[in-house]
């Protein structure tokens, strides 16, 4: 899935970071044109799970006004890459 998502990043000449050095973020913070920012979760369709750290950063990121995605399948990844592609300026 991670795969898909990267494709879709840079077929619109976006820009992608795996967040790694920080527990409870997003996977993928995505840079998009227009100065959007948005962050994206990948779980796994089974027994994809959110550790309670996760849920509270996802919590504070929305409430600061970003926008994180949380996605299980491809399929869910294209309808958000759809709305967003919609969005361009």
């Amino acid at each position: 899935m991670e795969r898909h998502l990267i494709r879709w990043v840079k077929s619109v000449q976006g820009k992608h970071f795996k967040i790694r050095f920080m527990r409870g973020w997003p996977d993928r913070l995505v840079l998009l044109h227009g100065g959007r920012l948005v962050f994206f979760e990948l779980k796994r369709p089974k027994g994809g799970k959110f550790e309670p750290l996760q849920l509270r950063v996802h919590d504070a990121l929305r409430k600061m006004g970003f926008r994180v995605y949380v996605c299980h399948t491809k399929d869910a990844i294209n309808g958000v890459t759809k709305e967003l592609s919609n969005e361009e300026t």
